[in-house]
């Protein structure tokens, strides 16, 4: 018993190592528990009843239905049930994990430090010299596989150090602070650190005394004000002409996805069916902007087959009105469970979820592995494994 209790600890935090360093291994480990999970399913059957759980499954059980009904009806059902088990199987890992949490967390905040300010300091010393394992094209996004800096990666971790800092300061989750606060700068992602303020705003008003919420809320507004400027100052530097063009594209796909959506507004056209269909749908549309990058078949080109970069308009499209407002009720269940958390807990766990969905509105961070893994990884610790 003891020993398939030190394996079962070696778990998660092999897991939230591997985080920051390859997706390979994170699946290994999560193929591993799911073998183990199923081999102990009379004793783990409760984690199965919770609302997270249960909300998460139905999520996906229409989303396998509405890709019958699809033109590539294999293809997106396939995709539907992989997603599935990468956001299914790390929930449960990290409900599992629960019982280790002070363990893992802890190993979480040195592994995001270690790894984490190691590629900060790499990328310092020769930005483009070590491309593409520490950055693409001049910015922090990838790292073995796993995309170490990448913001959606990160802001779970930031989540672990938030919990810490509410507690009390302590030098190693100081340093995770700034170094998250640097990585956040230097991606230049707005959408993320757009996320990270709202969500540091919700954090302070909810848990602040009434006397520190203006200064709390002027130092988050400050200090996010200046990451955004180094992250301005950083896109120039790299390529002033391009500055706004991520945007610009951005607009001419959610403006496409929303035609699309016009005409399958009840059950789309299937679950992550888009980059089969894009260049069709291009083609046959009036955008002469996007019509001119796709022969390029460059960065951009492939920017726009790959997906929307919105998540709820991508749910749209995937499953029409059914499966967005079966995506909504999952970002609700998950908000309602993290409220019912202690204090110190809860604020960490909104932060993270707050920022993520924040995100969404500007990209597909639910598609994205490395994402979810690390976001249904800590949503399970956090929740734990009780029936809710």
């Amino acid at each position: 018993m003891r020993e398939r209790s030190s394996f079962l600890f070696l778990l998660p935090v092999i897991y939230v190592w591997s985080l920051l360093i390859s997706i390979t291994i994170q699946t290994i480990v999560l193929g591993v528990f799911g073998v183990l999970f199923l081999i102990n399913i009379k004793e783990n059957v409760d984690f199965l009843k919770n609302r997270v759980v249960l909300t998460l499954t139905l999520f996906f059980c229409i989303a396998t239905l509405l890709s019958l009904f699809s033109s590539h009806p294999f293809y997106t059902i396939k995709k539907a049930a992989g997603l599935f088990f990468e956001t299914f199987l790390a929930l449960l890992l990290g409900m599992h994990s629960k019982k280790y949490a002070k363990l893992v967390k802890k190993h979480a905040v040195y592994a995001f430090v270690i790894l984490g300010g190691a590629s900060l300091i790499f990328y310092i010393i020769a930005p483009m010299g070590f491309s593409p394992l520490i950055n693409r094209h001049g910015v922090l996004t990838g790292f073995l596989g796993g995309k170490l800096t990448y913001p959606g990666v990160i802001v779970p971790f930031a989540g672990v150090l938030l919990e810490g800092l509410l507690q009390k300061i302590t030098m190693i989750e100081l340093m995770g602070g700034i170094i998250f606060l640097l990585s956040l700068a230097l991606n230049g992602t707005r959408s993320y650190i757009l996320g990270t303020f709202l969500s540091g705003m919700v954090t302070v008003v909810a848990c602040a005394k009434r006397h520190e919420k203006v200064v709390a809320v002027g130092l988050i507004g400050t200090v996010l004000a200046f990451i955004f400027s180094i992250s301005k100052v950083h896109a120039f530097h790299l390529d002033p002409e391009k500055i706004d063009h991520s945007g610009r594209v951005r607009l001419h796909l959610w403006k496409m996805g929303l035609s699309v959506f016009k005409k399958h507004p009840v059950i789309g056209i299937g679950f992550e069916a888009w980059p089969l269909l894009a260049d069709s749908i291009v083609d046959n549309s009036g955008d002469s902007f996007l019509k001119d990058i796709l022969p390029k078949n460059n960065i951009d080109a492939r920017a726009i087959r790959g997906h929307l970069h919105n998540t709820y308009l991508m749910m749209l499209i995937n499953g029409g009105v059914i499966l967005f407002v079966s995506f909504i009720y999952l970002i609700f269940t998950m908000l309602k469970e993290a409220f019912l958390l202690e204090d110190r807990m809860k604020y960490a766990l909104l932060f993270m979820l707050i920022t993520f969905f924040i995100a969404g509105f500007f990209e597909y961070n639910f598609s994205d592995t490395e994402v979810i893994h690390s976001v249904f990884f800590f949503t399970g610790l956090y929740l734990g494994g009780k029936r809710s």
